[in-house]
């Protein structure tokens, strides 16, 4: 399974009081710790998130029967509750999973953890398995390329031009294949496609590192709104769908 994952990113602990729990690390460890604060779900749990280094864990502390630790804790008490993996492909990798390993999802979808600029699915494990596993997707960690941003839904697409420079977008575009170019041109007004087939026209050499700039941009802009969950990546990785 280790190929699936790019770095274990966290240990999570379920605790009774975190307050109490923090007080007693700090105080044998001299841990340096952010928190406490609300966590993905204001009502349910609280969570501080304390960095060792490279290495980092959270403590976590349901506060109702609407928590997903809740369960854990009055079963099996405090202690390890899931181990947090960075992966660059969250959805298809819950999938094979869910599908292939006897994994179950604890959430129906994925969740957008704010605070720490990811999305995140937590899974319970078959039963020879202890601990959870929660997966975690930065968007710095997706490997995404233009011919991959084709497969988006054309919704997707207009966002995203709607966002982007729009001389880096024809710069960007300049070195693409023709179905990410017509792709973008069939999302744009009939005058806005025009113009940009009229700019490509009279581009002329464009130097790489130019065109390197230019599409970074495009990526990043991207990747940004995959974070924020204004479009979804599942169909950037479905290698199977073809381009709408």
């Amino acid at each position: 399974m280790s190929s699936l994952f790019t770095k274990i990113d966290h240990l999570g602990f379920v605790v009774r009081d975190l307050e109490v729990a923090m007080s007693a690390y700090e105080s044998a460890f001299q841990l340096f710790k952010i928190g406490p604060f609300d966590f993905l779900s204001p009502k349910n749990e609280l969570v501080t998130y304390i960095e060792i280094g490279p290495q980092a864990f959270e403590l976590i502390q349901p506060l109702n029967s609407d928590s997903i630790y809740y369960n854990f804790l009055h079963e099996r008490g405090e202690g390890l509750h899931h181990i947090a993996y960075r992966t660059k492909n969250l959805t298809s990798i819950v999938e094979h999973l869910t599908k292939d390993r006897g994994y179950r999802k604890v959430n129906c979808e994925m969740e957008s953890n704010i605070l720490r600029g990811c999305t995140q699915w937590m899974l319970q494990p078959p039963a020879d398995i202890y601990s959870f596993v929660e997966l975690l997707q930065f968007a710095e960690d997706l490997e995404i390329t233009l011919l991959d941003v084709r497969r988006l839904e054309n919704r997707s697409i207009q966002r995203i031009i709607n966002e982007v420079d729009k001389k880096a977008l024809v710069i960007a575009l300049a070195s693409q294949p023709s179905e990410v170019l017509e792709k973008f041109l069939s999302n744009m007004s009939s005058r806005a496609a025009l113009m940009v087939r009229e700019d490509l026209k009279f581009l002329g050499h464009v130097d790489p590192i130019s065109m390197n700039e230019a599409t970074d941009h495009v990526i990043t802009i991207v990747k940004q709104l995959i974070q924020c969950g204004d479009i979804c990546d599942a169909q950037i990785f479905d290698k199977d769908e073809a381009a709408k």
